[in-house]
């Protein structure tokens, strides 16, 4: 057990020295930083989720460096760990536990960060252990920092109310994209369209060519993903089923889903593919919308029709391994750039709030087969319908009339658009009470 605790002030050591810590901060960083360092605030602990090489592990070693640079006592108090490496260690869950309660100071406050802990089996019971021994109203002195992959679920649900809040870690957005790119590689030139086709894994931006870009995302992030989904769910099927499924979905991104279509082309049963998007949407690998009618879009009556997008334009360009120019050009992929500009679109309201999933919408005019792209309820019974046209030119030829003629109290209509209208154009939209904003500067709003 000394060798144990010996580990961890090198590991601790090696990551306050690490390169990494000058990259970026998150916007989580400072939520996560602050729940740190207020003595008041200890409970409940911190789960971070998300989709493998996002950038977890970083945020982590970037706390544990504020808090040295805080005060340096602070590292006597801290334990960093990856539940990876216990079977490397020949170490079991309970004896793990066990260690981490003797090492705990009684008297002061304590700083956990376990990254991985996917890797744990029945991680939420051990975590109940800690919380129930350490956080009730007279202790209060351990605080947890926790990582896991974007597969990470509470089998046990009893053990996480109150005990744990979870964290999305998305996509880096443009803004992070921007600040990375000026960190790391200052002659880089900031181009909007390398951001879609392959910038939003921070990684990727020490490859040195589209190969390597598509190499990384489909082997580090989808196959790892595929590995982690299969063991989260049990899923008794090939891992190369599963890829094919998530490849599927890529490519019949902006189209309802066809159930009896996808079942004859993967060869699949019915419970293994409603486990297989059941576990893709939980994953966050895919964002699940769900259609309104054209007379139900300011209604709360569900239709049970679904679109699937995936959760980041980079893995659109992976799948078809070009870049979003080379996409442009290809006039026989050209559908896909209303699946990345889409996708970018549901990633941006996602990160900026996470409890929108369920608001979320399309919406279909069943006489005439025009859609709205998205339909966003809020909690004060307000409805923003969003069409995205990321086009050169706007003309009102490109613009459905679903969208453009839809009035009704209580409804803002938004147009997404890559450049700025024309002006007779936007006296159109101006009519029409219609507001615009560019695609690249839309995570600002």
């Amino acid at each position: 057990m000394k060798k144990f605790w010996t580990e961890n002030k090198k590991r601790l050591k090696e990551i306050i020295k690490n390169k990494r810590q000058k990259h970026i901060k998150r916007e989580i960083f400072g939520v996560l930083n602050e729940y740190l360092l207020d003595n008041k605030n200890i409970s409940p602990f911190r789960v971070l989720k998300g989709l493998r090489r996002i950038g977890k592990t970083t945020i982590l070693h970037q706390l544990i460096s504020s808090l040295s640079r805080e005060n340096k006592d602070n590292l006597k108090k801290t334990f960093y760990y990856s539940l990876e490496w216990l079977k490397y260690d020949n170490i079991g869950p309970q004896d793990f536990v066990l260690m981490i309660k003797e090492k705990i100071s009684q008297n002061k406050i304590n700083y956990l960060f376990l990254d991985e802990v996917q890797a744990l089996n029945d991680w939420e019971i051990w975590f109940k252990v800690l919380y129930d021994d350490f956080c009730d109203a007279q202790k209060k002195n351990i605080k947890i920092i926790a990582t896991g992959s974007s597969c990470l679920q509470l089998n046990n649900k009893e053990t996480g109310p109150g005990r744990f809040i979870f964290n999305n870690i998305w996509p880096w957005t443009f803004n992070e994209y921007k600040k990375l790119v000026k960190k790391i590689n200052f002659k880089k030139k900031i181009n909007f369209h390398d951001y879609l086709s392959f910038g939003q894994f921070p990684e990727i931006l020490l490859k040195k060519n589209k190969k390597e870009n598509v190499f990384y995302l489909k082997h580090n992030v989808l196959n790892e993903t595929v590995k982690d989904l299969k063991k989260t769910f049990k899923l008794e099927i090939s891992n190369e089923k599963i890829l094919q499924s998530i490849y599927f979905l890529i490519a019949t991104t902006n189209n309802e889903i066809n159930k009896n279509r996808m079942l004859n082309h993967l060869n699949l049963n019915f419970r293994t593919l409603n486990k297989i998007l059941e576990g893709l949407v939980a994953a966050n690998l895919f964002y699940k919308v769900e259609r309104l009618n054209e007379k139900l879009v300011n209604s709360r009556k569900r239709t049970k029709i679904y679109k699937y997008f995936v959760a980041s334009p980079n893995l659109v360009c992976a799948y078809l391994e070009q870049s979003f120019d080379d996409i442009v050009k290809n006039e026989e992929n050209f559908v896909y750039i209303g699946s990345i500009t889409e996708t970018l679109f549901l990633q941006t309201i996602f990160n900026f709030n996470s409890t929108i999933n369920e608001n979320v919408f399309y919406a279909k005019n069943s006489s005439n087969d025009e859609e709205i792209d998205f339909v966003v309820k809020n909690i004060a019974s307000k409805t923003t319908l969003y069409e995205i046209k990321y086009v050169n030119i706007l003309q009102k030829n490109k613009i459905n009339n679903f969208f453009l003629d839809y009035d009704s109290k209580n409804v803002e209509k938004i147009l997404i658009v890559k450049n700025e209208p024309l002006f007779s154009m936007k006296k159109i939209l101006k009519t029409k009470n219609i507001k615009f904003f560019l695609l690249e500067k839309f995570q600002k709003n």
